[in-house]
């Protein structure tokens, strides 16, 4: 009797996802779920807009995408994302980015930039607070609309006072409050902040709980201002402030030194430090020259 058992129990499990109908089903694809380490082909079911169910048996649904031969993973989460129009937004769904935040320089205007995008974006969008952009305003020589980054003056080259860093602070608070997603700083592009500034900036994070994200200050071998300078000189604030540390695109900062950069990465990390890099997957950069008429 055991058998005829043992029979009915199976029959039933491998008729059981037919029993529920989904509203869609996404079939035969190779499912991807870094969370999990799955990698195989599944069929997923999803209800009311919310994956239900993830099975290697046939599912039913009132729509079914043949997904045979594509990928089907979570959203991509884009961090450096500078392109914050529709048309970028559109060309980031098209690349299976569902997340496109701009956290390397910052918003300068994080409530304006929240504001704008509301009811507009195709996909989800955030800001860092923008160090640059605070440091400006402080200077006397807040960006234009649309910008990122000051034309080259005080604002960029001028060691900060204690009071001016105190006021630089209090912008940042002010940006978080309004609903900034970290600290972002471009060093590089303002070479009068003093290191102690920079630990500053790197302190103001850590007492507020979130991550700060760098363009570090110099690239190349040469001595001062190598790519490993740069580098130790973040890993060393976020040791001593202890705040989470980002480091952009460090390919391109440390270029024949990267592997260097990445092992000094991966020694902080060892270490205890919460530090991460990105890169991305070409060998070019871009900057400009702007020339302000007086």
């Amino acid at each position: 009797m055991r058998t005829p058992i043992l029979l009915l129990i199976l029959l039933l499990a491998a008729t059981s996802s037919f029993a529920e109908r989904y509203d869609l089903v996404l079939d035969g694809g190779r499912i991807l779920d870094p969370e999990s380490g799955l990698d195989a082909t599944r069929n997923v079911g999803v209800t009311n807009g919310k994956i239900a169910r993830i099975s290697a048996e046939p599912l039913a649904g009132e729509r079914v995408l043949n997904a045979k031969g594509l990928v089907v993973a979570p959203g991509f989460i884009d961090l450096h994302q500078h392109g914050q129009d529709v048309d970028s937004g559109r060309v980031k769904v098209f690349d299976g980015v569902t997340t496109a935040l701009e956290m390397e320089i910052g918003s300068p205007d994080v409530a304006a930039f929240l504001k704008s995008k509301q009811g507009q974006s195709l996909v989800n969008y955030g800001s860092s607070a923008s160090h640059v952009a605070a440091r400006a305003l402080i200077f006397g020589a807040p960006l234009p609309e649309g910008t990122l980054l000051p034309a080259a003056g005080p604002a960029t080259d001028l060691p900060a006072t204690a009071e001016q860093i105190q006021k630089i602070e209090d912008r940042l608070r002010h940006e978080l409050d309004a609903g900034g997603l970290g600290v972002g700083m471009g060093i590089q592009y303002t070479p009068g902040a003093s290191r102690l500034e920079v630990i500053q900036m790197f302190r103001l994070a850590a007492e507020r709980s979130v991550p700060v994200f760098v363009h570090v200050r110099s690239a190349g071998r040469v001595e001062p201002g190598s790519s490993i300078e740069a580098v130790s000189e973040v890993i060393g604030a976020a040791a001593v402030s202890g705040a989470s540390l980002h480091i952009v695109h460090i390919n391109s900062m440390c270029a024949k030194d990267s592997l260097e950069c990445l092992s000094m990465v991966a020694g902080a990390r060892a270490r205890g430090l919460d530090v991460t890099a990105e890169a991305y997957p070409y060998t070019a950069g871009m900057t400009f020259i702007r020339i302000e008429q007086s």
